[in-house]
């Protein structure tokens, strides 16, 4: 049971390696940093 994420976990990295993902987050960090991230979204016009 101890290596069941860790497929998914190799496949999050290789989306950062690949160039499709900049960040991921995980647990109590996905409210404050998704917060600030969300505020550097801007639309251009």
């Amino acid at each position: 049971m101890a290596g069941m994420g860790r497929s998914y976990l190799y496949r999050l990295i290789d989306t950062i390696h690949m160039g499709l993902v900049t960040e991921v987050i995980f647990g109590k960090e996905v409210v404050t940093r998704l917060l600030e991230i969300a505020k550097t979204w801007t639309i251009d016009e």
